[in-house]
């Protein structure tokens, strides 16, 4: 759990490296609930890393998601950092739980 609570300002700064390594470590310790996932899948892919390993920690976050799987809705709403891919229906499905 700290390493998430340390990585959330971090990621609000935008210092996305940092971020994604506490969001990792949180995940490594058996953390991560849909925001450690889905906001380690903003840092990577605002860092310009892998699309399928975006796509996989946005999948892994909506199966997380405590109100019902449609983490995407509020991401691509609410995090500059999926701006570019808002409307891309890979996101979409990716980002929604049973779609």
């Amino acid at each position: 759990g700290l390493y998430h609570n340390v990585g959330g300002p971090l990621f609000r700064a935008q210092e996305y490296d940092l971020a994604g390594r506490c969001f990792r470590k949180s995940m490594e310790y058996g953390g991560g609930n849909a925001h450690t996932y889905g906001w380690l899948a903003a840092c990577t892919h605002a860092t310009g890393g892998d699309r399928r390993e975006t796509l996989s920690l946005l999948r892994e976050a909506a199966w997380r998601d405590y109100k019902g799987g449609n983490l995407w809705s509020r991401y691509r709403r609410k995090l500059p950092e999926f701006a570019d891919v808002a409307d891309d229906p890979e996101f979409a499905r990716a980002g929604s739980v049973g779609q």
